[in-house]
């Protein structure tokens, strides 16, 4: 399942990011939420029928399939609409949003599936997305009203000269690579944790779905109070000792999850994992609506998911043979493939800064 899904997003993340920079962001946004949005109510119309069977993966598969385009058309009209020396505050103050959105749907969730009321719970989600949708209407009418007439560079670039551009920012840009590394790290080890979140809830909570939602809950609290730090104080720092430390702590984190059994120190585990996760996409986007070409920015925001998306294609099947095994292999395997990743990282940050000095 999971190779699959990873298939999906390749296919609809490679489109995306040329689609979002040719077209207007907040039409896409607009279209593409409200489509989520009928998708969604469409399970609940069809959720206790015979053609359930169905359709329900259909839907799924277009549900995912467009949201790089939902992706692609926000960054893109982040880097438009605000300032440039307040960008790194808007995403800290953005990714605060959406994690305090993640633990109210979290127990809107739990309390509607507690009551057993699945159908109202699909509709209530398939709402907010309409609600996502129309919050975009102002700024079509407003901010993007002659996008489509204005000539600029974009529209009379090719796709193949954009990708060009891409690979010489890649190349030339002190930091562009390294931060692109780091983040897709980071995005693989949560994508890690997430896949053996199931064998550690079996293994050490009896498969409780409440522990399930309490490590969940965890983790996402530790992101939202990442973004608030990040904004507020990480600037100071060098972005390249934050990558690493996050990096490692999160490895080190791993490696003790097929060991620990103790609740609370799981439970804080996660946490503390959120915190770390979230300081590296903070500082790549920043940075990347800063300093790279703005003909690029909805494929430089895919490509950190691309890179991401492949390695799980690969590596998911590997870790769901040690899953069978133990946890304790699964961790192990994620930990080395993380380690062997930081180990790239760091040899090219310190060949690059030669090169520069």
């Amino acid at each position: 399942v999971l190779v699959t899904e990873s298939l999906i997003s390749i296919v609809s993340m490679y489109s995306a990011g040329s689609l979002s920079e040719r077209k207007n962001p907040s039409l896409i946004i607009k279209n593409i939420q409200i489509i989520r949005g009928l998708l969604i109510a469409l399970i609940a119309l069809i959720l206790y029928t015979s053609y359930s069977i169905y359709f329900l993966p259909l839907v799924n598969f277009l549900v995912r399939f467009t949201k790089p385009y939902y992706k692609s058309g926000l960054f893109i009209l982040q880097g438009e609409i605000f300032p440039k020396k307040s960008l790194r505050k808007m995403y800290s103050s953005s990714n605060i949003m959406f994690y305090l959105g993640q633990i109210l749907g979290i127990a809107c969730a739990g309390f509607l599936l507690t009551l057993n009321n699945l159908y109202e719970g699909i509709l209530v989600s398939s709402a907010f997305y309409f609600i996502s949708g129309l919050n975009i209407v102002p700024i079509t009418k407003t901010n993007f009203n002659n996008f489509e007439n204005k000539p600029t560079v974009l529209k009379k670039k090719s796709s193949i000269e954009n990708w060009f551009v891409l690979i010489v920012d890649l190349v030339l840009k002190k930091y562009f690579l390294y931060l692109l590394v780091a983040s897709s790290i980071n995005l693989i080890l949560l994508i890690g944790l997430k896949n053996i979140l199931a064998p550690i809830v079996n293994k050490n909570f009896s498969n409780s779905s409440y522990w399930m939602s309490i490590l969940d809950a965890a983790l996402i609290l530790g992101c939202l109070i990442s973004s608030y730090c990040t904004g507020k104080y990480l600037n100071k720092y060098s972005m390249f000792w934050i990558n690493i430390f996050s990096l490692l702590g999160q490895i080190l984190i791993l490696f003790l999850l097929g060991i620990v059994s103790q609740s609370f120190i799981i439970v804080m585990f996660f946490f503390v994992v959120g915190f770390l996760n979230t300081v590296s996409w903070i500082q790549y986007a920043a940075y990347v609506q800063l300093e790279c070409n703005s003909l690029i920015r909805g494929k430089i925001v895919q490509i950190r998911d691309f890179l991401a998306v492949i390695c799980t294609a690969l590596f998911m099947p590997f870790l769901a043979f040690l899953n069978e095994n133990s946890v304790f292999n699964a961790v192990m395997g994620v930990s080395l493939m993380a380690i062997s990743s930081v180990a790239f990282f760091v040899l090219y940050y310190f060949i690059k800064m030669k090169e520069i000095k």
